[in-house]
């Protein structure tokens, strides 16, 4: 029966200097935190200081109502007299049978 071996073990030396690259990847994302972190609290201040911009972006636009006419209905429908065939249809037609 043959013997198995077990795998080879990476050298301390290897091991250490992978450990400290990871420790410095991760105090470098660290920082990043931090300051990505002062920066959207600045952000935040800055859009409360402004009340009018932060009003519209969370009602989505003005509060005012649509204008409406001051003008009263007259009762009667609206266009040309009943029965008036009208000046334009009378002037293409007359117009085409020349």
């Amino acid at each position: 029966m043959k013997q198995l071996t077990p795998p080879k073990r990476v050298e301390e030396a290897d091991e250490s200097q992978s450990l400290k690259r990871a420790v410095e990847v991760i105090q470098e994302l660290h920082r990043q935190i931090i300051i990505l972190k002062a920066e959207n609290k600045e952000l935040k201040d800055r859009l409360s200081q402004n009340s009018h911009s932060t009003k519209l972006l969370l009602s989505g636009g003005c509060d005012k109502p649509k204008p409406k006419s001051r003008r009263r209905q007259s009762g009667r429908n609206s266009g040309g007299q009943t029965g008036y065939p009208g000046s334009i249809n009378i002037r293409l037609f007359s117009i085409t049978d020349r």
